[in-house]
């Protein structure tokens, strides 16, 4: 048997998008995760190149791949493989020369492994030097890299900019079948598959559509993955075919294409990475206590640890629900499903969708945030109402969205009434269809042409990645598309609300959100380009 060699270098990127952020101490935080079938990696290697157009080249050419590259070791495992990675490097590694020619400079994320058997089963069995294989990598189809291309991010993503803010709103992605594959959709939308057509459209628009690459922010608003697809009838088998799977496979797919200038994507969690519906119920024999179900702490785990967010983004990991600025506009994201309160026909006028900790947090967010542009994300509809909740109110005990918690709903449009926060827009996910609505809210007492104390919400509901069920696209009759009613606010005033549906659009695809200079456009583009 003839030795082999004991250096036996491949160079490979890694499985899906690498996200970045800069901390306080002048690093940038790397989230990635590895390929399952290679192992351990022995290192990383961060090689400077310059996107031409048509490839990925070093930035300096006359040097070699190894002298410019900055290389750590990979250090110990954390946790299993598949699971998301984080690294930090230094600022200064991007401090790249502007070449001469017209492109775009960063760096190249890749890994390093010297097993034989990653030679083999990548094709690149000629590589034997470091500087072989980092060279056979950058040789490879650009399509294949440019999810690797890190660049540097803002300076400071809080800031206004001349531009505005452009963001697209999505949500609800059932996963595709082994019959739903769809070879070059990610440069050719129109190859895609119904699974796959809304995340190729995203795609596509976010690399070429003139205004579409304008979109700092991606907004997934619930059900990111489908933890149990079948709904029962093929239960995963483990934790790893439950969780860490999908979220892979989801993050490994088209998505992970979207170019760098989508500079931020974060990931709100729903029913779908838990159990279809899931809420707590009460306990039968300890009606003080609730019960959370056998998956409930293992998916927020799983939720947690798979988020989109590098190291340190959210600064607690005790809830989900936090706040942050982005291109001169505030965020509130968030938490609709996990702290929910058991219903019952007793509870239901008192159960909050929300904790107290979070709702005293949205307070404290609406007073700090004004004169800001603002955005108030959650998963859960907040609007329009279902039919049967306004024709009965015990039909509150089968609705998922805001209008099941009575308690919450009021409180909520209470606030912002009470606090006349009327430029706050409400994006919500898990309708399954695009709408914009408009809510009108004015003093009970009131006469009918004084508008003065009149105040104004819009509410933006996103579409579904892809829905292919019949029972979760929802027909006009599921809903109250001009809706009136009243409340009483926390303050103790009588208001009367009226909904309006102004723009509605059916089947799956996303929503893109763009506020410039205090005028809100939005757009709906959807997963099939109509003919």
């Amino acid at each position: 048997m003839v030795p082999q060699p004991t250096q036996l270098h491949a160079a490979l990127p890694p499985l899906h998008r690498v996200e970045r952020v800069r901390d306080a101490e002048g690093k940038l935080t790397l989230l990635t995760a590895l390929q399952a079938q290679m192992g351990w990696p022995r290192e990383w290697a961060f090689v400077p190149v310059r996107w031409t157009g048509r490839r990925f080249v070093r930035l300096d050419e006359a040097r070699a791949y190894v002298e410019q590259a900055h290389c750590q070791p990979f250090g110990d495992p954390v946790g299993e493989i598949g699971d998301p990675v984080r690294v930090s490097i230094p600022e200064q590694w991007f401090a790249l020369p502007m070449p001469d020619q017209d492109g775009m400079t960063g760096l190249m994320c890749l890994l390093v492994y010297d097993e034989l058997r990653a030679q083999t089963q990548q094709g690149a069995r000629g590589a034997r030097t470091l500087e072989e294989a980092l060279a056979a990598a950058l040789a490879a189809d650009p399509v294949d890299l440019r999810h690797a291309f890190v660049v540097l991010p803002s300076a400071d993503p809080a800031a206004a900019t001349d531009e505005g803010l452009s963001l697209v709103l999505a949500s609800n992605a059932y996963p595709p079948g082994i019959l739903d594959n769809s070879p070059g959709a990610e440069t050719e939308p129109d190859r895609a598959g119904p699974a796959d057509a809304a995340l190729a459209r995203l795609v596509d628009y976010t690399r070429n559509d003139p205004e579409g690459q304008k979109v700092s922010l991606l907004l997934i608003n619930g059900n990111e993955i489908m933890a149990d697809p079948t709904g029962g009838l093929s239960s995963p088998a483990s934790r790893v075919d439950r969780y860490s799977t999908p979220y892979q496979q989801f993050k490994a797919g088209l998505i992970r294409h979207l170019p760098p200038t989508v500079e931020r994507v974060l990931h709100l969690i729903d029913d779908g990475e838990i159990v279809g519906g899931w809420e707590p119920v009460l306990n039968p024999r300890h009606p003080e206590h609730a019960e959370k179900g056998p998956y409930f702490d293992a998916a927020v785990r799983a939720a947690w640890a798979q988020r989109w967010e590098p190291a340190g983004r959210p600064a607690v990991d005790e809830h989900f629900w936090h706040c942050f600025q982005w291109r001169g506009a505030a965020f509130f994201i968030a938490d609709t499903r996990t702290e929910r309160e058991p219903r019952t026909v007793r509870t239901l006028e008192t159960a909050h969708i929300m904790g107290q900790a979070q709702r005293l947090a949205i307070e404290t967010w609406l007073d700090e945030t004004r004169g800001m542009p603002r955005f108030l994300v959650g998963a859960a509809v907040l609007l329009p109402r279902k039919l049967a909740v306004t024709e009965h109110a015990a039909y509150a005990l089968q609705s998922d969205g805001w209008d099941g918690y009575p308690a919450s709903f009021n409180w909520l449009l209470g606030t912002l009434w009470d606090k006349r926060a009327g430029d706050v827009v409400m994006l919500s996910g898990g309708a399954h269809q695009s709408a914009l609505l408009q809510l009108s809210m004015k003093r009970q007492d009131a006469p009918d042409d004084v508008l003065d104390d009149a105040l104004q919400l819009k509410v933006v509901n996103s579409a579904s990645l892809y829905a292919p069920w019949p029972f979760a696209q929802p027909g006009s009759a599921w809903f109250v598309e001009s809706d009136a009613f009243e409340l009483s606010t926390p303050a103790g005033q009588v208001v009367q609300c009226a909904v309006t549906l102004q723009a509605q659009h059916a089947g799956d695809g996303f929503t893109a959100v763009r506020l410039r200079g205090g005028d809100l456009r939005l757009d709906f583009v959807p997963a099939q380009r109509c003919l």
